[in-house]
């Protein structure tokens, strides 16, 4: 119906019975113009709305009663085994090291935790090197087996980010729980020093093998968002490649992160890879590219594209705007203080 300028009018919609949905329905609005004008072509998009109808219902999974998961030590590292999978936790460094599953190997770069990112020409960057933040590493304080059943093991972490010398700005202690059906659980509870800098991001990330390329995700999409830059993307479920996910800005810098994502798959082109779940939502981010060479490198044409998918499961990336052109980031759109979040990996042979 046509609405004139400064009015409104209510539109009734019938909406369709959503019944059980494991990812959630949304109701998509999208207003575009009837006719061509002189700045755009009829169909061109003007606006657009999203509302929320269901959250997603995680399908609960029978257990198989006849798996078990077992654990033993070897070569300086806990092997966690069951039916059809084997991983490894490093004994010294406190990481998961390998996942694999029917022999195919789903990590080539431990999963650690970091603050790490290549800073956008908005970030406080010389702020954050001044503290050191590019700096930081993770020491491992203690590693121990807190649970160790036939159905589930868990092993736990205390962990500090710190530069060289100098006290922690993050205390951390994470849990893994292995269950028999082969998925493993993080949970990640960490707490900021007083007084210091907010962070660039705080999360978890690996790298996976060559081959990798290909993804699916359930989150804010399908372009680059983050948490005060995201009224241009929509919740929804996405696939692509991880190619796709890297942005040419003139200087390398950060790129490809998506918000909200409950879901993700990253696989080869056999249908081969590793699924990340979360109730909670996580924020994402595959590339071909290490935050090291971004950093390094002054024009695109000075990467080199890895073969090794590099992928982040974060519990937060701080925002974009700074006062690089205008105020300080908000501190709603900072990272830092008491943080915690859950996530969980599983590897899979055929995609789910």
């Amino acid at each position: 119906p046509a609405v004139a300028p400064r009015q409104s009018k209510d539109i009734p919609i019938r909406l369709p019975k959503t019944g059980s949905c494991m990812l959630g329905s949304h109701l998509n609005l999208s207003f575009v113009l009837r006719n061509t004008t002189a700045w755009a072509k009829m169909g061109h998009e003007i606006a657009f709305a999203q509302f929320i109808l269901q959250e997603g219902t995680p399908q609960e999974r029978k257990e198989d009663v006849g798996n078990t998961i077992t654990l033993s030590e070897q070569d300086g590292c806990y092997l966690i085994s069951g039916c059809d999978f084997s991983y490894r936790f490093d004994k010294r460094k406190g990481v998961l090291c390998s996942m694999q599953k029917n022999s195919v190997e789903f990590i080539e770069k431990p999963a650690v935790l970091g603050i790490e990112k290549a800073y956008t020409d908005n970030d406080i960057k010389s702020e954050w090197r001044a503290a050191l933040y590019d700096k930081v590493k993770v020491r491992t304080k203690e590693i121990r087996v807190c649970r160790r059943e036939e159905k589930a093991i868990c092993i736990e972490t205390v962990q500090t980010l710190a530069p060289l010398s100098k006290l922690p700005i993050i205390s951390a202690k994470t849990s893994y729980t292995f269950t028999a059906d082969g998925r493993v659980r993080i949970d990640v509870s960490a707490e900021q020093a007083a007084n210091t800098l907010y962070l660039p991001r705080f999360g978890m990330s690996f790298a996976m093998p060559e081959g990798n390329e290909y993804l699916s995700y359930y989150g804010y999409g399908p372009y680059e968002n983050y948490i005060d830059m995201r009224h241009h993307v929509i919740c929804g479920l996405y696939t692509g490649t991880v190619s796709e996910q890297y942005v040419p800005y003139v200087r390398p810098q950060e790129h490809g992160n998506h918000t909200g994502v409950t879901m993700a798959q990253i696989f080869d082109k056999q249908g081969r890879g590793l699924m990340i779940t979360s109730n909670g939502g996580v924020e994402f981010c595959a590339s071909h590219f290490q935050y090291e060479n971004l950093e390094t490198a002054t024009h695109t044409n000075e990467l080199k594209k890895d073969l090794l998918t590099y992928v982040r499961v974060d519990f937060g990336v701080c925002g974009n705007g700074s006062k690089s052109c205008g105020p300080d980031l908000s501190e709603r759109y900072q990272v830092g203080g008491s943080m915690q979040y859950s996530f969980t990996l599983e590897p899979f042979i055929e995609r789910i």
